[in-house]
């Protein structure tokens, strides 16, 4: 049952679901932030997930990943913002030797909305939706990826306002994608998510009162970490 809620909330028909839970929350809100302040954060993502083709094909699939966020309040209790992305795909056992390797950018935006704040709990809602765009070229041959990634989920962080703070999180993810074969082979192939449901644990340090370093580790889903940091203005 856990496992089809979650689906339910990356699912395209559950976006409308997620609005609402976002809307929900706003009555449960404690926490206050200035209008107007801006939080940028630079990712260094590295994760091996698996994209399902026709006849249950499942691809192993390295993404390595350089992300750039901005967001800034929307309300005393909504953040949103931007992510811009540099992608690297690997994919060893995909059957066009172009589509071994490709290169691209991601482009999406995020909300975030705090759904509890105690000193020693803080409980955020969170929705990302991001277009992914690579390429790859060997001879005569040509493949494009290109895939809507539409996630939603929950963060946990436990003492919040200790200099290192515990992160804790669950979410579920939606992959819609093709594959674009041109040159000796050409076709066009559908892939989705193999799994849906990750979940992930870390921590951050708070480097200063507006900045900090984090580390997280995931599991389900995707496999693999993130390191970022952050810096709010």
């Amino acid at each position: 049952m856990r496992l089809t809620r979650q689906a339910n909330l990356a699912h395209p028909r559950g976006t409308t679901g997620l609005m609402f839970l976002l809307l929900f929350t706003s009555t449960m809100v404690h926490a206050e932030y200035t209008r107007g302040d801006m939080n940028f954060s630079l990712f260094i993502e590295n994760e091996e997930v698996g994209f399902r083709y026709k006849d249950n094909l499942t691809l192993d699939t390295r993404l390595t990943r350089i992300k750039v966020t901005w967001d800034q309040s929307l309300s005393s209790w909504l953040r949103g913002g931007l992510n811009l992305a540099y992608l690297d795909v690997s994919q060893p056992a995909n059957p066009v030797d172009s589509g071994l390797k490709t290169v691209g950018y991601g482009l999406g935006f995020n909300l975030r909305a705090i759904a509890l704040e105690q000193p020693l709990l803080r409980l955020a809602v969170f929705f990302n939706y991001d277009y992914q765009a690579t390429q790859g070229s060997s001879d005569n041959q040509n493949t494009d990826l290109n895939w809507q990634e539409i996630e939603g989920g929950l963060d946990f962080t436990v003492l919040p306002q200790a200099p290192a703070a515990i992160l804790l999180g669950v979410s579920s993810t939606a992959v819609y994608g093709e594959q674009n074969d041109s040159g000796t082979v050409n076709r066009v192939t559908g892939f989705r998510e193999a799994e849906s449901l990750g979940y992930h644990v870390g921590v951050h340090v708070r480097t200063d009162a507006s900045g900090g370093i984090g580390l997280k580790g995931y599991g389900g889903r995707s496999r693999g970490f993130y390191l970022y940091f952050s810096r709010r203005f």
